[in-house]
């Protein structure tokens, strides 16, 4: 049940762990005993490498555990440029893209052959965000009520990414490794955004940010308005008309009318507090124009002139109580 013996050719053959004696007996002759010799035989058992565990794929600088059932082995690895194995713990670290295989090895005894076990690993690359669309439309600037230049990432080994810092009105979307960001600004200012890969080996350049600068829409390089006066009824009240023109705009005409409501306000042709840019060559009248009863203004002079402020007081006597509105005439052309 240890071992057995060929008779003839003395081959030992080990069957079980434990001792054997073999005797090896010579007959006897003309009336002698036999001889014998014995030769005790000691079965060592076979080692076992056991079944070995642990998650076989690992991300760049990433690690990950094997284990044998067998414990007094040693790791070692195929490819140390792919991963290394600690030789005592299993612990695994992976190097770079690539696959390597681990073996584990628990030495033989009394003349048995060492036992080996492998098990492999896979190390995947570090995800990787690239521009895909045109140089410059991950910093581009526009107008409130555009619609940006749609912005594209190319992703390798994410399975999504998030979006932060868009303005309002622009939205991003991850699919088939493409990470595209598009929509039409409704906040104006200048919005930072981030692109962030989620899944995969998230270890290297994981990230990818950009600029979106909204400008608001440009005012009116020159603006009128008309001020707002209280007066008793058979007061003559003074209502100013200001003028703002932007920075380097000037102007050599100015043509305008006022809308009124006759039978609540009575309107003075005659201006008052008249700004000296515009006091040669201006002429102002009351009247009803089309139907519509107006105060009306016009100045030209070959030379621009660049002014802000008061540009004169226009006057009416109030004939009723209440809220009178005065309007700018919008609708017929050369009025402001």
């Amino acid at each position: 049940g240890v071992a057995t013996i060929n008779a003839s050719t003395g081959l030992v053959t080990g069957v079980a762990a434990g001792t054997a004696t073999m005797t090896y007996t010579v007959a006897g002759t003309g009336g002698c005993a036999d001889a014998t010799a014995t030769r005790t035989v000691t079965v060592s058992a076979a080692p076992s490498a056991g079944t070995l565990s642990g998650t076989q794929t690992v991300c760049v600088a990433g690690t990950t555990t094997f284990a044998s059932t067998v414990s007094g082995g040693s790791w070692s690895s195929s490819a140390a440029g792919v991963a290394t194995i600690n030789a005592s713990t299993g612990l695994v670290t992976g190097v770079a893209a690539g696959t390597a295989t681990m073996t584990y090895t628990v030495t033989g005894t009394g003349g048995c052959a060492n036992a080996t076990a492998t098990r492999t690993v896979t190390v995947t690359p570090s995800n990787t965000i690239a521009l895909g669309s045109a140089a410059g439309t991950n910093a581009q600037t526009l107008t409130l009520g555009a619609a940006i230049t749609n912005i594209t990432y190319t992703t390798t080994g994410a399975t999504g990414a998030t979006f932060s810092g868009l303005p309002a009105g622009v939205t991003g979307n991850w699919a088939s490794n493409t990470a595209t960001i598009s929509g039409t600004p409704t906040a104006a200012g200048t919005f930072n955004y981030t692109v962030t890969m989620t899944g995969g080996c998230t270890g290297g350049t994981n990230t990818a940010s950009g600029t979106i600068a909204v400008n608001a829409p440009a005012g009116p390089n020159i603006a009128t308005s008309i001020g707002a006066v209280s007066g008793c009824i058979g007061d003559t009240v003074s209502v100013p008309v200001t003028i703002n023109m932007a920075s380097g705009i000037s102007t050599a005409a100015i043509s305008m009318a006022i809308g009124y409501d006759p039978t609540k306000l009575q309107c003075i042709s005659s201006v008052t507090s008249l700004n000296s840019n515009i006091s040669a060559g201006f002429l102002s009248n009351c009247g009803v124009f089309s139907g519509a009863s107006q105060f009306r203004a016009a100045w030209f002079n070959l030379t621009p002139v660049a002014f802000n402020g008061l540009m004169f007081n226009v006057r009416f006597k109030i004939l009723a109580a209440g809220t009178h509105s005065l309007q700018w005439d919008l609708a017929t052309p050369g009025n402001c």
